[in-house]
């Protein structure tokens, strides 16, 4: 039937809105399928794999003496001038400014734990632990990322005086042009 005809009939007017609604609804379920928002139906007996593993439960801590807690990053301009009193700087002096660069471990000894450091509550079920402060481990010096970035010496051990600024700039890593 011609779209005239349809518009005479009673019911005519709404089948050709249902019409283009199914049409609609097809053209939009395909692309869904495309975009993959809707599930595949290539192989409706394909298999399935389901974790219903749980999570990992900490049953038990044996022999635990300490706890690395965080690592700090640091770094540090060390300006070392050493002259002598009543003597110029030009004659006998020396200048050095060094950037070291290095890291710091911060720890908890669980060793220093006392005996009524844990508590637990039955009501609560909750466990509260009582740490002692944490420390700091020595200092760990980053020869690679530390340098010399100026050096001025001036000595006197034979009667002559040099006085030249030496500067080294930063090493480059390695690959850089």
């Amino acid at each position: 039937m011609d779209r005239e005809r349809l518009r005479g009939l009673p019911w005519g007017r709404y089948a050709w809105y249902a019409g283009i609604g199914v049409a609609l609804l097809v053209v939009l379920a395909a692309v869904a399928q495309l975009v993959g928002m809707l599930p595949h139906w290539q192989n409706p007996f394909a298999q399935r794999e389901t974790d219903r593993s749980q999570p990992v439960l900490l049953e038990k801590i044996q022999d635990l003496s300490r706890y690395e807690a965080a690592t700090g990053n640091f770094q540090v301009v060390i300006d070392l001038q050493k002259d002598a009193a009543f003597i110029p700087d030009s004659i006998l002096g020396e200048r050095t400014l060094f950037v070291a660069a290095g890291t710091v471990d911060a720890y908890v000894d669980f060793s220093g734990l006392k005996k009524g450091a844990i508590k637990a509550s039955e009501k609560t079920h909750t466990a509260t632990v009582r740490l002692p402060h944490a420390r700091l481990e020595k200092v760990n010096l980053n020869h690679k990322r530390s340098y010399v970035t100026s050096s001025t010496a001036t000595r006197t051990s034979s009667g002559s005086c040099t006085c030249s600024p030496r500067r080294r700039s930063r090493p480059r890593p390695s690959g850089a042009g």
